[in-house]
Order: C-alpha cells, then sequence, then structure tokens
C-alpha cells in the first residue's frame, strides 16, 4: 500500500518504479539527443519555399527541401534510415517516434551533468515515393 504523497513529492513505490523505466527502455533520446547523420536530417541548407512548406504541414518532397546534391545524397540516406526506425519503433514496440525538432536547449542537472533537448518538437511522417521516384514526401503533423 502507498503512502499519501502531497503535490511536490511523491511516494516510494513512484520513485522506485520510475528509476527502473531506464533499465527497460533505454535513456529518453529527446533529453539526451546527440546529432548523428543518419539519425537526423539537417534543414540548415533548405530551401525556404520547401520548408515553408512542410512548416505548413502540406506533403513535402525531401528534393524540395534540400536543393544541392551533396546535401540531398546525405539527407536521402538519412531519410531511409529514419524511416525503417519509425517503422521498427511503431511496428515492434508502439512507439510513436519521429519529430522534426527545433531549436536546442541546454540545461544543467543537479551534480554537474546537462541535459540537451529540442526547445520546439513537431511530429512528422515519412514515405518513400517507391522505385521510379525516389523522392520521399513528409509531412509534419
Amino acid at each position: 500500500m502507498s503512502e499519501v504523497a502531497g503535490p511536490n513529492e511523491s511516494s516510494a513505490e513512484l520513485e522506485t518504479w520510475l528509476a527502473s523505466l531506464e533499465a527497460c527502455s533505454g535513456a529518453d533520446t529527446a533529453l539526451a539527443f546527440a546529432k548523428t547523420g543518419h539519425g537526423s536530417i539537417s534543414l540548415t541548407h533548405a530551401h525556404p519555399s520547401g520548408l515553408a512548406q512542410l512548416l505548413a504541414g502540406r506533403k513535402t518532397r525531401l528534393s524540395t527541401l534540400i536543393r544541392e546534391p551533396e546535401h540531398y545524397i546525405a539527407a536521402k540516406n538519412a531519410a531511409s534510415a529514419l524511416r525503417a526506425k519509425i517503422f521498427e519503433m511503431s511496428s515492434n514496440r508502439g512507439i510513436d517516434v519521429g519529430y522534426l525538432g527545433a531549436g536546442m536547449a541546454r540545461w544543467s542537472l543537479r551534480g554537474g551533468a546537462f541535459r540537451n533537448g529540442y526547445a520546439r518538437r513537431r511530429g512528422v511522417r515519412t514515405c518513400s515515393a517507391g522505385r521510379r521516384r525516389p523522392d520521399c514526401p513528409a509531412r509534419t503533423r
């Protein structure tokens, strides 16, 4: 039986349960984001009209967002890896993943540790346009 906890405190059972979650699920990648070439697509070099279209929630082809060939190839490879991971996490674990993050925030924790995370997140859906048209449309949700 749990003791009654006030609004600014939690029960021992809750604290024990919360502490055990990280061992089962791993670290929260939204709070400990580390940019990798295959795990993110940088929109630093995005074309303004493609970016406006994406942020408006309309289907946007990757080639509309990233028009420079060298950046497009890297983004296309990352999109393929991300799409596979999003599908895996959704179908195997029932976890909703796949977000557009904007603006990085960093804050300190007790003990001198730091956390990094996005200041703003918005869901994104990706799909493949098929073999004849390998460009990937994306849409924010």
